[in-house]
């Protein structure tokens, strides 16, 4: 039995497997997609991705001499916006005549076509979490503003906004230097990512850190030599991840670094969990008018389309400690 008797039902069966299974694929593949596709959701649309950011101090506020004053009840401009570009994504699942050709039964069939799916998903999921944590938006327009945008140094805009624009660093990330990954280095920037949430009283819902493999191995190490106090987190998030003075370091071996143990461009993030969110309009609940399965004219093919609209979103840069020199 061939695929032609049943193709439409074949193609439904295909469609409905990508909707259904690509968020949960994502949601299994690291910890930060499974933090974005979960808590971190964020449903906008438009044509640009917009968020507000407070940058600019109220200049409606002050001492006053309490005999008497005309206080300054002036508007006061806080708020400015980021404006992100949409990001968008497709991948779809083809299936040939010759593939059809080549299998015989209605079982083999079914077979086939779901292995090839799974297939083309899992390429999918791998794309994107490597692009959400190295894309850079300035090297691929195309491609996220990931977290390599998002902790570019001073002069580099991220979401059309420049931090040589703001008082002091009310715009830039903390960006630490030390090239020797130990519980010193990890603890001075968690420091300081808590003296900067101190000063804009802000309460977290936690700490999310990220590594890759090399600089997690050897700050695990670290913290056990020292006899810190660690604990390990995989039974409560299904990811490799150990606890660190309140923040939850996981292993993503698709952050950026050459794990040579001689090159210092080995990167360790430290972030409040809300200022990260992925804005999406379609790809996970919603799905866009262009989705679906349809047999392409004047070829033996048929395609299932997925289309996923999408950015990562972080709504607060100087919430954002990153080391980008360690040597691991």
């Amino acid at each position: 039995m061939t695929i032609q008797t049943g193709q439409s039902e074949l193609a439904s069966m295909i469609y409905q497997t990508i909707i259904d299974e690509v968020p949960d694929g994502l949601d299994r593949n690291t910890a930060f997609w499974n933090h974005l596709s979960k808590d971190g959701k964020l449903k906008a649309s438009g044509l640009y991705v917009q968020f507000p950011i407070k940058l600019i101090k109220n200049a409606a506020q002050g001492f006053i001499p309490g005999t008497g004053s005309v206080v300054n009840t002036n508007p006061s401009t806080q708020m400015q916006y980021g404006v992100l570009n949409w990001k968008y994504y497709n991948y779809n699942a083809n299936f040939s005549l010759q593939e059809e050709n080549a299998a015989r039964g209605k079982t083999e069939v079914v077979d086939y076509i779901e292995a090839k799916t799974k297939g083309a998903m899992d390429d999918a999921n791998r794309e994107l979490a490597l692009a959400i944590t190295q894309g850079d938006s300035n090297v691929t327009p195309l491609s996220f503003d990931s977290l390599i945008n998002v902790t570019a140094g001073s002069g580099t805009a991220y979401a059309g906004l420049l931090n040589t624009d703001y008082v002091g660093n009310a715009y830039l990330p903390y960006i630490d230097t030390n090239t020797t990954v130990n519980y010193n280095t990890f603890n001075g920037m968690l420091n300081q990512l808590k003296a900067r949430m101190q000063e804009n009283s802000f309460k977290p819902t936690g700490i999310f850190g990220l590594t890759n493999q090399a600089v997690y191995s050897k700050l695990l190490s670290s913290i056990q030599n020292s006899q810190r106090f660690y604990e390990d987190t995989m039974a409560k998030t299904g990811f490799e991840g150990i606890s660190i003075n309140g923040v939850e370091l996981y292993l993503d071996s698709d952050v950026t670094g050459s794990q040579d143990g001689i090159t210092a461009d080995n990167y360790l993030y430290l972030f409040p969990r809300q200022t990260m969110k992925l804005a999406y309009n379609f790809g996970f609940e919603n799905k866009s008018m262009f989705d679906g399965a349809e047999k392409l004219p004047n070829q033996p093919i048929w395609s299932v389309q997925h289309y996923m609209t999408m950015n990562l979103v972080c709504n607060n840069r100087r919430l954002v400690a990153v080391n980008k020199t360690l040597v691991a």
